[in-house]
């Protein structure tokens, strides 16, 4: 994305941008650029990342990386998931985020501008000016586990939902 727009769409997750490996072949890896442009008023309605869901480390020597452009007004309508409403990276994802600004996103659980996932390695790099603020966390949302194969719901929390969901610091 070099100047582009991505706007006003709707996703399970990743309302705007969604960026996964292909996990069966080592040599599909995916890779995010965004240089400037916008991704603003998305929507993810049941999972993470309502502007932008990396699910990726990068490939091939290349990194998913956003240097400068604005990501706003998103926001996640997770009643399951974690967050992230403005940016979402899942577990063993990485993001190098430079000179950019995340701003006015919200997220039904944790992280309004940002959020990692709990579950494992997650790698953000926020460095040379980048700017997230304004961005509003609910802290209502928790991540039930996983469903067995049936579909039904296992019945463990896996998130430490019963840790943070009354911490106002941590959410704050």
């Amino acid at each position: 994305l070099d100047g582009g727009q991505v706007l006003a769409n709707r996703a399970g997750a990743g309302g705007g941008i969604y960026v996964i490996d292909d996990k069966k072949t080592a040599d599909k890896l995916s890779q995010f650029l965004m240089t400037n442009g916008v991704v603003a008023m998305n929507v993810a309605t049941v999972s993470e990342g309502g502007g932008i869901y990396i699910n990726s480390k990068g490939g091939n020597g290349k990194k998913n990386t956003i240097s400068g452009g604005v990501i706003s007004g998103n926001q996640t309508l997770t009643k399951w998931d974690l967050g992230g409403g403005g940016i979402y990276i899942n577990v063993g994802g990485e993001l190098h985020l430079l000179n950019a600004v995340v701003t006015d996103n919200s997220a039904q659980g944790l992280g309004g501008g940002l959020a990692g996932c709990v579950h494992g390695q997650t790698i953000i790099y926020v460095t040379d000016g980048a700017a997230i603020y304004d961005n509003k966390a609910e802290g209502t949302s928790n991540s039930l586990g996983h469903l067995r194969p049936d579909g039904a719901w296992n019945g463990s929390f896996i998130d430490g939902y019963d840790k943070w969901s009354a911490d106002a610091a941590f959410k704050g």
